[in-house]
């Protein structure tokens, strides 16, 4: 359910991952929770994050992207969206994308494959840090 401001009552979130399937679960498990849910493949990320009237409170991506890093993507959004947070994902271990630099301790992180009660939690997390 989306408010009159356009956000969603617990906040609007940006989906990105080259998999489909996975930003179509999320989004449902979203949208059930009363979060707005915009969800992309890597190319399109930037021009949603652009034209997007609103803030965006999280954006939810893999850290592995084509022609880019999640990483990448999150400090080019924060520049256009402050109150952005991110929560990186990924198939591989964060102390194993730790110990190669593609993220940095500390960082919210999601393993694949998780359930909405372990999205959720990481959210509500991320949303905790929010300005």
């Amino acid at each position: 359910m989306k408010s009159r401001s356009g956000v969603g009552a617990t906040g609007t979130i940006l989906v990105v991952d080259p998999d489909g399937s996975l930003r179509r679960a999320v989004r449902k498990w979203l949208e059930a929770r009363d979060f707005l849910v915009l969800d992309a493949s890597d190319g399109d990320a930037e021009r949603i994050a652009r034209v997007f009237v609103g803030p965006i409170h999280v954006l939810l991506v893999d850290v592995s992207l084509t022609g880019t890093t999640g990483g990448g993507l999150a400090a080019r959004l924060t520049a256009v969206h402050a109150e952005l947070q991110t929560v990186f994902m990924s198939t591989r271990s964060q102390p194993e994308l730790v110990r190669k630099r593609e993220l940095r301790d500390g960082q919210l992180f999601l393993r694949k494959p998780f359930g909405a009660e372990q999205l959720f939690n990481r959210l509500q997390e991320a949303l905790a840090q929010s300005p």
